[in-house]
């Protein structure tokens, strides 16, 4: 099995933000049109001593209302009381901090994700020149461990219980460390430890004597 999910794609928090800037860019080109609007229109009126159309204070009703809207939105976001007294380029520097940060946190999720699925496909990927290793239950065990949790990888709905289960992690890092070699004496002896308890003593026995192969990462 193959990992073919999609890994960057913004979670609902960014969705959500993306909705609240384009809202506001529209709430401002609104703002600029209706002002626009009024500025042009005001001085007839005052030099003609006409009142203003009763439309235009609706108009400026429900700008009120829209803008407290937006305001109410982008503070809950934020975690902040109000936002209502600020411009809006207050609340698009505050959007713009909030959308890069929750970025630079996906980025380093699809990160941390992409080297766990080098991993565990690295694994599954097991093999040896030895029929009998290739085909023993250990090699099988280390296989299959390494579909299933390709699998649950695959799924943004187990993923993290993969990302989350340090001790497996653990054991499958240790065979490739065994299999690529360290130079460590300290740290090959914890990969075969490692190894043992999650595989078997076959196991560790085979990688440090380099009968068993893993795909380049």
């Amino acid at each position: 099995m193959s990992f073919i999910a999609p890994l960057d794609q913004p979670g609902p928090d960014e969705l959500r933000w993306e909705e609240i800037a384009r809202n506001l860019e529209e709430f401002r080109s609104k703002t600029v049109s209706l002002s626009d609007e009024f500025s042009l229109a005001i001085p007839p009126f005052r030099e003609q001593g006409t009142p203003l159309p009763a439309n235009w204070a609706r108009q400026y009703v429900d700008w009120s209302e829209r803008r407290a809207q937006l305001a109410t939105e982008i503070a809950s976001g934020l975690g902040v009381a109000s936002v209502s007294e600020q411009s809006f380029s207050d609340w698009n520097r505050s959007i713009d901090q909030r959308q890069n940060e929750l970025r630079a946190v996906r980025e380093r999720e699809v990160q941390a994700i992409t080297e766990v699925v080098n991993v565990v496909q690295r694994v599954q990927g097991l093999q040896s020149t030895d029929a009998q290793l290739n085909s023993s239950d250990e090699m099988d065990q280390a296989r299959m461990l390494a579909t299933i949790l390709l699998e649950k990888l695959s799924d943004p709905a187990t993923r993290a219980v993969v990302m989350e289960d340090s001790g497996t992690l653990k054991g499958l890092r240790a065979v490739l460390v065994l299999i690529d070699g360290t130079s460590v004496s300290e740290t090959e002896e914890l990969a075969v430890a490692d190894v043992e308890a999650m595989f078997g003593r076959k196991l560790s026995i085979a990688l440090l004597r380099g009968r068993v192969t893993a795909p380049a990462p």
